[in-house]
């Protein structure tokens, strides 16, 4: 299984179209289960066993079919059986095709003949798995990473301010350590960009006090780093109960 751009087995199907959702919601619950776990919904997340000392690759192998997956939407039917269930689906057609020609004319024949059968416009289907991620807007799952990787963070030094300037001092040496042009460069939230550049200019004043109290720009930024964090308490407070990742 490709870790992450696989999305179908061409049995099943996973609804986002790649691993990386679930493997977020995976890793919050877990975060969950440490931070919070008298408020995890344990009859909800029965199914899903014990993941708190479980790599995510190895729980995902066993468990993605039944929790996440939905029928595939391209399917090879192997015998009889199978070809009675899908015969009998009202949301499927049984194609032939041959092994003869090239696979450029198949597709191109295919295709053809989809779009007399269907017309062009999209059908959604109506198949739902077990457990779905929802959300009431569209969900930017790098963003997702970030707060959950900052809320880490936050368990170990306990302040936004040292916080900030750990993920900052982390980012900066993974992107040094993979090269500018590298795709698994990460890219720093702007909010922690921006604080983090607060601190340093009222260092000063932020080790004596804790904080830089008369500066705008400072009180501006810790601003907006708080609701970051609370942004990413959010995830996991919906998490916890049942809704991955919901309204933060």
């Amino acid at each position: 299984m490709a870790r992450k751009t696989f999305s179908s087995d061409y049995i099943h199907a996973l609804p986002k179209g790649r691993m990386e959702p679930y493997r977020l919601w995976f890793e919050y619950l877990k975060l969950a289960q440490k931070l919070t776990p008298n408020d995890i919904n344990q009859s909800y997340y029965e199914e899903w066993g014990d993941v708190s000392g479980v790599e995510f690759d190895e729980w995902f192998e066993i468990n993605w079919q039944k929790l996440f997956a939905v029928p595939a939407n391209v399917t090879l039917v192997l015998n009889e059986s199978e070809y009675k269930i899908a015969q009998a689906d009202p949301d499927s057609i049984v194609l032939r095709i041959s092994k003869h020609g090239t696979t450029t004319q198949k597709i191109d024949d295919l295709r053809k003949l989809l779009d007399a059968q269907f017309g062009t416009k999209l059908i959604k289907g109506n198949a739902k798995p077990k457990f779905e991620i929802t959300a009431k807007r569209n969900v930017h799952y790098p963003s997702l990473r970030q707060k959950l990787r900052f809320l880490e963070y936050f368990q170990q030094k306990k302040t936004v301010e040292e916080t900030t300037l750990y993920y900052l001092e982390w980012a900066q040496s993974w992107n040094k350590k993979v090269g500018a042009k590298s795709s698994r460069k990460t890219v720093i939230p702007k909010s922690i960009v921006r604080f983090g550049k607060a601190l340093i200019q009222n260092r000063e004043e932020v080790q004596r006090i804790g904080r830089a109290k008369k500066s705008p720009e400072y009180n501006a930024a810790r601003s907006d780093m708080v609701r970051f964090l609370k942004s990413a308490q959010k995830v996991i407070q919906n998490t916890a109960h049942g809704t991955f990742p919901g309204s933060y």
